[in-house]
C-alpha cells in the first residue's frame, strides 16, 4: 500500500475516535411560563391549522398549480406562437408580439 493511502486510512481513524467523543448539548427549554395567557396562546397557535392559499392552488400529485382561463388562455397563445414561429424560446418582444395579438395594449407613455 502506498504512503498517501495508509494516510487517508489513518485521518479516517483519527476523525472516527474525535467523532465518538463529541458530546451534543441538551437544548435549553423554559421551566414555566411567565403568565399562564401566554402559555394558552402558545397552545392555540400550536394546535391552529395551517392554511396556505399558495398550498390549495397545488395538485398534490404532480405539484403543478392550477391556472386560471386568464393563464391557461396567455400559456396556449404562447403555445401556438412557438409551433408557428419554430422558436423554442421566444423573446420578450416575441412575447409581447403575442399579447399585443390577444388584444391588451400598453399604456402610451411620454418618452424621458
Amino acid at each position: 500500500m502506498s504512503k498517501r493511502f495508509m494516510a487517508t486510512l489513518a485521518g479516517r481513524t483519527n476523525l472516527k475516535s474525535t467523532m465518538g467523543s463529541l458530546k451534543v448539548p441538551e437544548p435549553i427549554i423554559p421551566a414555566t411560563w411567565e403568565n399562564d395567557n401566554d402559555c394558552e396562546q402558545a397552545y392555540r397557535a400550536s394546535q391552529a391549522p395551517v392554511e396556505s392559499v399558495r398550498s390549495q392552488n397545488l395538485n398534490p400529485t404532480t405539484g403543478h398549480r392550477k391556472h386560471s382561463s386568464a393563464e391557461l388562455e396567455f400559456m396556449k397563445a404562447i403555445q401556438e406562437y412557438k409551433q408557428a414561429s419554430g422558436c423554442l424560446y421566444p423573446t420578450w418582444a416575441e412575447v409581447l408580439e403575442v399579447l399585443e395579438k390577444m388584444g391588451h395594449r400598453l399604456p402610451k407613455t411620454d418618452p424621458i
